[in-house]
């Protein structure tokens, strides 16, 4: 019988997260607690290659493999990031999309944006770049007065200020925040992301956690950096089914 043990392992931990004392402790009781941490890390390392378990956060596990969230970026996303990095080579930008989150609400919106977000030092460079050659672009706003103005139908090019140690990936070319970044940024840039709000947040949550591999530690981090840490967790324990 194979020493990995995964029918065990699946029928033991399914629909529960567990950790990684309880995978050694599973293991350890089989071999007469002989089992060495070498070992162990290398059945760890094997368990998640064969998508037998998956990583919520540092230490704790769930059944089943990972599947992240890779979207896709539409041609204007991509012209406009190509267009910045040819003007403004040396200068981080991050882009994404709006549209990404609609698959996972139950209403859909009537604004789909383009978020472009540069370094606060350039902002002004960058947003007086595209308003020349691109259409509908405006600041990232600070109210609901200018929030009313662009919140119109159809698309806008929004431009915000890129915050230090977002999470971010390289998609192709190009770089776009992890969905975690995201998920944080649905608490913070609530004008931006007004569509999103109430009762859209909570199923656009719980979707994507039943969906795809979202990282905990990583939301942990990234909303404790922001200050958001405890908004987070009370919207997800009061309004979401989500265990965290």
């Amino acid at each position: 019988m194979s020493v990995m043990k995964e029918e065990e392992i699946i029928k033991k931990f399914t629909n529960r997260r567990f950790t990684t004392k309880e995978l050694f402790k599973f293991y350890n009781e089989l071999e007469n607690g002989e089992l060495k941490q070498t070992t162990f890390r290398w059945r760890v390392y094997h368990l998640k290659e064969q998508g037998v378990i998956r990583s919520v956060s540092r230490g704790v596990y769930e059944i089943g493999p990972e599947k992240l969230f890779i979207p896709t970026l539409s041609k204007d996303a991509k012209r406009i990031f190509r267009k910045l990095k040819k003007e403004f080579p040396y200068v981080d930008f991050v882009i994404w999309e709006t549209e990404w989150l609609n698959n996972f609400m139950v209403h859909q919106p009537s604004t789909m944006n383009i978020i472009v977000e540069v370094e606060s030092n350039l902002i002004n460079d960058v947003f007086n770049f595209l308003y020349l050659n691109e259409k509908n672009v405006v600041f990232a706003p600070r109210d609901n007065t200018s929030a009313s103005y662009m919140l119109k139908d159809g698309y806008s090019t929004i431009v915000s200020p890129l915050v230090l140690h977002k999470p971010t990936m390289q998609l192709d070319k190009f770089v776009i925040p992890k969905i975690e970044a995201i998920i944080v940024d649905l608490f913070i840039d609530e004008i931006i992301l007004m569509p999103y709000q109430g009762k859209e947040k909570a199923n656009i949550l719980e979707n994507l956690f039943n969906e795809y591999t979202v990282k905990r530690s990583t939301i942990r981090q990234y909303a404790g950096k922001r200050g958001v840490l405890n908004k987070v967790l009370g919207f997800l324990s009061e309004e979401t089914n989500i265990i965290f």
